[in-house]
């Protein structure tokens, strides 16, 4: 029932973009020509629809291409913003050149036409967000979810999706493989072995299965889940339990009829790094504009505090292990380095290799407000802008 719905909302979210594509190519071309101060085009009414319907096709193209309608329950909303500017780029990039072949011209000026559609499209979703969390708050649009394993995997994916309810995902109960290598999850019913999967699923309403198994689960059983769920018509995702790889991307991979999960490092094409270079730089002077005020606000207060120098700076290794000089602004007083020593007694970190002190006596008192809301990291924005880090991602 939960997928049919789905399926049906994420129908109607996309007639919605659909919708807003095609009105911003012809709301951002009439924009365009009344701020350029330029003669309109002389193409016909029809030509700006035809344009208009071209550039809806295309969007729909690439938002199935670059999976703009996949579940994003727990992904972040920057995340999602960062694939809608893709799609729109693309596809409005790919019109505009079919418009120019067909008709010798632009009904539409995308240079209006991107902003207005980026704006319509990423507020309708904010707004279902928004909606959607107030549904999941009052207990409804939620998938129900059973894990099997009993491991860290499954300890930590089940906290995870306790602690966040907005993600939208209940864990109605788990199982566990027969070689009990740990105590149950606690956290949620458990409904027994994996044998009594099928039976389970025949009765409970579940939507998904979620398989972590311990590297001592026998390859067999964890088949025998992926029929059964087969076999019900639910979904079934895999997490192994052998190590971590959070800062990695991952895809699946093909060896004749064999999959395979491939870990990687950021192996994007040249297209999409060089899209995502330009979010950093636009991204990156736009942050120093509208931040300009507050970054000299923070200047003059450290300043004027001890006239020490204003900015921090500390090396770091980024992508490819290049290393290059962090900016932040200096929240501590100017001999911190001097006075590590005689505070090394109170290091909190274990094994000493991080120096931390939750009350930090080095820090100034403008010093904790920069970093109460983080205004200390403001000048990374110029490392952003040079190249030495990103944004989003690495």
């Amino acid at each position: 029932m939960l997928q049919t719905n789905h399926r049906t909302f994420e129908n109607l979210i996309a007639t919605c973009d659909l919708l807003v594509v095609a009105g911003a190519v012809v709301l951002g071309g009439d924009l365009g020509w009344r701020v350029l101060g330029s003669t309109p085009t002389t193409l016909g009414g029809g030509a700006v629809l035809g344009q208009a319907a071209i550039a809806a096709a295309c969007w729909l193209g690439m938002s199935w291409r670059l999976e703009f309608y996949q579940s994003r329950r727990a992904q972040r909303h920057l995340r999602e913003l960062q694939t809608l500017f893709e799609v729109l780029l693309l596809g409005l990039g790919v019109a505009s050149l079919i418009g120019v072949a067909v008709w010798g011209a632009l009904a539409f000026q995308p240079l209006f036409t991107f902003p207005v559609a980026f704006a319509g499209i990423g507020s309708l979703r904010l707004g279902v967000r928004v909606l959607l969390r107030n549904l999941r708050f009052h207990g409804r649009n939620f998938r129900r979810v059973c894990i099997v394993g009993r491991g860290r995997a499954a300890r930590e994916l089940c906290q995870r999706l306790i602690s966040n309810p907005h993600y939208g995902i209940r864990v109605v109960g788990s199982f566990y493989f027969s070689d009990r290598i740990a105590p149950p999850l606690d956290a949620v019913p458990c409904f027994g072995a994996t044998s009594k999967l099928t039976s389970v699923l025949a009765q409970e309403p579940v939507d998904s299965v979620i398989v972590c198994p311990a590297i001592a689960a026998r390859t067999g059983e964890v088949q025998e889940v992926f029929d059964a769920c087969e076999e019900a018509g639910i979904a079934c995702y895999f997490a192994p339990d052998f190590f971590t790889m959070r800062n990695l991307q991952s895809s699946v991979a093909w060896f004749g009829d064999l999959p395979a999960l491939k870990f990687h490092r950021g192996g994007a094409g040249p297209f999409r790094f060089a899209l995502k270079r330009a979010m950093d730089i636009g991204g990156s002077l736009a942050g120093l504009i509208l931040g300009a005020p507050v970054m000299l606000a923070c200047a003059a207060a450290i300043k004027l505090r001890d006239g020490g120098p204003v900015l921090f700076r500390q090396q770091r290794v980024g992508m490819q292990g290049k290393v290059f000089q962090c900016y932040k602004f200096r929240s501590m007083t100017t001999d911190a380095d001097e006075r590590k020593a005689d505070l090394a007694a109170l290091n909190e970190a274990e094994g000493g290799v991080v120096f931390k002190i939750r009350k930090d006596p080095r820090v100034t008192s403008v010093g904790r407000v920069l970093r109460k809301y983080s205004l200390d990291e403001l000048p990374q924005l110029f490392n952003v802008l040079k190249g030495d880090m990103s944004l989003v991602g690495p």
